[in-house]
């Protein structure tokens, strides 16, 4: 962030000096002395991470088990689920079972348990409707920058 700064900085610093005589003639003249300039000073941000705290951990897990083909696309959501403040849904088309297909999504968060905790299902209507969802529920202390 860039944020204007006040500097004293030595300068010449026009005067002007008069000629006695019948009429003064008014000189003019350069001093040294010192001036207020603004300038603009660079103020160094904390680093932000490219990816939230969550992704972290969401991420590496799903790019283990699923191609990360289909995220380049339609890059996934997490949307807090409302049931707990750390839990969310893994909200994108691949991550969403209707309820007569429930055993494609628990058997998906299996297996990403098995690579993280974390990873569950819910029945919910959410995002995509009423189905089952993929989520995951965030340690709290993982989330703690």
């Amino acid at each position: 962030m860039v944020v204007p700064q006040v500097v004293a900085q030595p300068c010449l610093v026009a005067t002007t000096d008069l000629l006695p005589g019948p009429i003064p003639i008014a000189v003019p003249n350069l001093e040294p002395g010192t001036c207020l300039l603004l300038v603009p000073v660079l103020v160094p941000q904390p680093a932000v991470a490219l990816l939230p705290p969550l992704q972290l951990q969401v991420l590496p897990a799903l790019g283990q088990v699923l191609s990360p083909a289909p995220f380049y696309d339609t890059p996934i959501q997490l949307l807090p689920t409302g049931q707990s403040e750390f839990q969310y849904f893994l909200e994108h088309p691949l991550l969403f079972c209707g309820t007569d297909e429930a055993d494609t999504c628990e058997a998906l968060a299996e297996q990403l348990a098995e690579v993280a905790p974390g990873f569950g299902t819910l029945l919910s209507d959410g995002p995509d409707g009423y189905g089952v969802y993929l989520t995951y529920t965030a340690n709290p202390e993982d989330l703690a920058p």
